[in-house]
């Protein structure tokens, strides 16, 4: 009777675990029912002890057993397992004892629809033991478990697993080099790194170690997955030697395997059911890689250049850029004031025609004529504007920069009530009015004002040419008086100067004076103005944009610059009675005085 009831029994149970069972769970306890994370014995790479073992209290490990739940009573152990296409790879790492593999779950457990092993009957494995079948190798690595549940305890074959995930696991990590090969649509894994949690502490070794590495006892199991626990894997194996790098499988197919308009693809390499991540995916990254001069004066032009690339993460590649961009994409430029974003003074949309590779760029450059107020502006560089590719990561597709936008000075010139900067003859009086403003239409009340000829004529000094011995030798080289005559007056509260200016000019650059090396000598004639106003409180020298160069002074010209000419008609003069007449007259005398004494 006793025979027959167990007949039966078997017979439901295995009919009960051929069919897949929704969900089963799966934990490891200890006594108490409490969900316990095993420490690893060794303390080092060199220390005995290099597996996780339950029932060692010193080194935080209680005993511990499986509790599985919803799928009856059954046969169970721990082990490292991942799902190839429907065909299990996975490495036992528990016993029940030396000649059984798996425990059967005798024990009520913590909820109705659980049973669980008895604790002196369930092992975490610091051995190779070959006498079980299926073989039991050493719970040598970190890892979330699944739970293998079967009819018997030696099934040779296991083929119904759970993932037991965060509720008993073995404690630490893999850092693990990973690269996606777009040519061959697989990845390539190098040597993980393995972090070993010991009680009160950590230390890592790669997985090559001589000592707590992989090797025929001490199995890994790897495989390249849809998830991060190793459920639904597109390829992998169970390693028994560190045969890096390994390269898998991750299921993509056609040329190419991958679009860079579509969605990322997202996989795992999963080592021990611990998922590390992978995009399979291009990464459009953007930087600014000049913007210049900055500050940027009114009218003055910015060049921005910018790059975009489709750099590679290595050594993880959770962000991807292992798919090359062939489609077109657009980027956006956009210029705005840094405290209000809203005013867009400047925007330019391009398309990208070029193909970028893996770890390939593309450089471009734009400018821009700052004809604005000034103020803190942001250039703001947007690629895939229009998100017609797909990245592994969109948080990286912007960059932006600010830079100072200054005002230059624009004066405004009448002579002899003519609008222009430009005098007819040299020798000549002049009434010279300037009104003075900066790019932002502010008035520059009280400014002051340097207006400077150089190498004109002066009474002071007139200019002289001469030789000059300059060693001991008798050696002779030319020696002149270079002059310069500078007036300085301030602009009224309106702005505004308003004087008698006489541009003196000097013949002895006219092409009949070139034997005089006058240029060389002496340098150039120049008649220009230049100052300083005061913004805020800041004195700011004049700057003014001529032809997009930046100046410190201002170009007076003259247009007939060897020709003496006077006037046809009186003409009245700024500042005339107010001493105009009379210095004239005082410099008159000087002239006359010199002629007098030269010409007896």
């Amino acid at each position: 009777m006793k025979k027959e009831i167990y007949l039966i029994y078997f017979i439901v149970l295995s009919a009960f675990l051929i069919t897949p069972v929704l969900g089963v769970t799966a934990s490891i306890k200890d006594s108490s029912f409490n969900t316990v994370n095993l420490y690893y014995t060794g303390s080092s790479s060199s220390d005995p002890g290099q597996y996780y073992f339950d029932g060692v209290p010193s080194k935080g490990n209680p005993n511990v057993g499986i509790e599985l739940c919803d799928a009856g009573q059954a046969y169970v152990g721990a082990a490292y397992a991942i799902n190839v296409g429907g065909s299990w790879q996975y490495a036992l790492i528990t016993y029940a004892s030396s000649s059984e593999a798996l425990s059967y779950t005798s024990q009520s457990g913590s909820a109705a629809g659980c049973y669980f092993t008895p604790i002196d009957f369930l092992t975490f494995s610091p051995y190779l033991y070959t006498t079980p079948n299926p073989d039991v190798y050493v719970a040598a690595f970190p890892g979330r478990l699944y739970v293998a549940y079967e009819t018997s305890a030696n099934p040779g074959t296991l083929s119904n697993f759970v993932f037991v995930g965060n509720n008993g696991y073995l404690r630490g990590s893999y850092t693990v080099p990973r690269s996606f090969d777009e040519s061959t649509c697989t990845i390539s894994i190098s040597e993980p790194t393995i972090s070993f949690q010991y009680y009160g502490g950590s230390f890592s070794a790669g997985a090559s170690d001589s000592n707590v590495g992989i090797s025929n006892e001490r199995r890994m199991v790897i495989g390249v997955c849809t998830d991060d626990q190793g459920s639904a894997c597109n390829d992998g194996t169970v390693l028994s030697s560190a045969t890096f790098p390994l390269t898998l499988g991750t299921g993509l197919t056609g040329s190419p395997c991958v679009n860079d308009q579509a969605t990322p693809i997202d996989r795992y390499v999963v080592i021990n059911g611990l998922g590390n991540y992978i995009c399979i995916g291009p990464n459009l990254k953007v930087s600014i890689t000049q913007l210049s001069p900055n500050p940027v004066y009114y009218n003055q032009t910015l060049t921005i250049s910018y790059r975009i690339t489709n750099p590679r993460d290595t050594p993880y590649e959770t962000q991807g850029g292992n798919v090359r961009v062939t489609t077109d994409f657009t980027v956006r430029v956009s210029i705005f004031n840094a405290s209000n974003p809203s005013q867009i003074v400047y925007e330019n949309v391009e398309t990208i025609t070029d193909d970028i590779p893996v770890n390939g760029a593309v450089d471009r450059t734009l400018y821009w004529r700052a004809a604005v107020h000034s103020g803190t502006y942001t250039v703001k560089v947007e690629v895939d504007y229009g998100s017609a590719i797909g990245e592994c990561n969109e948080g990286d597709n912007s960059a932006q920069q600010n830079f100072e936008v200054k005002p230059v000075v624009i004066p405004e010139i009448w002579i002899n009530g003519n609008k222009t900067d430009t005098f007819p003859y040299p020798g000549r009086p002049y009434n010279f009015s300037l009104y003075l403003r900066n790019s932002d239409n502010e008035t520059l009340r009280n400014a002051y004002v340097k207006i400077v000829e150089k190498n004109g004529l002066s009474l002071f000094t007139p200019t002289q040419i001469w030789d000059k011995i300059h060693d001991q030798y008798g050696n002779k080289t030319k020696n002149a008086t270079i002059v310069t005559s500078i007036t300085e007056v301030y602009t009224d509260y309106y702005g505004w100067v308003n004087i008698t200016l006489i541009p003196t000019g000097n013949r002895l650059f006219a092409p009949e004076y070139a034997y005089t090396n006058a240029s060389q000598v002496l340098g150039n004639y120049s008649l220009y103005l230049t100052g300083r106003y005061l913004k805020g409180n800041i004195w700011e020298d004049f700057k003014f944009v001529i032809n997009d160069q930046l100046l410190d002074n201002y170009p007076l010209n003259i247009q007939n610059p060897y020709t003496y000419k006077g006037y046809d008609k009186e003409i009245a003069f700024h500042n005339q009675k107010n001493f105009v007449e009379v210095v004239m007259d005082f410099v008159y005398t000087v002239f006359a005085n010199f002629w007098k004494a030269i010409v007896k």
